[in-house]
């Protein structure tokens, strides 16, 4: 089963996860989210998979991604 990275990017996106800018996902809570706040506002659009809503971490990204004014798909 290809993955949504995969998906996208064989679609032609540049996709970007919180993985990828956190690799080391032993730090603190808010140096990684701190990273996923600074990745969004670089980027012009944000995906967020069916159930993001059950993850805090996905709601404190969408609710920077929508207060900057990203297009956000879902």
């Amino acid at each position: 089963m290809m993955t949504y990275k995969e998906r996208y990017e064989k679609e032609g996106y540049d996709v970007i996860t919180p993985y990828d800018a956190n690799p080391d996902q032993d730090k603190p809570y808010s140096c990684l989210m701190g990273k996923d706040i600074e990745m969004i506002l670089e980027c012009d659009a944000a995906f967020f998979a069916p159930g993001f809503h059950h993850s805090r971490r996905c709601q404190l990204e969408f609710a920077a991604a929508k207060i900057y004014g990203k297009e956000i798909i879902k």
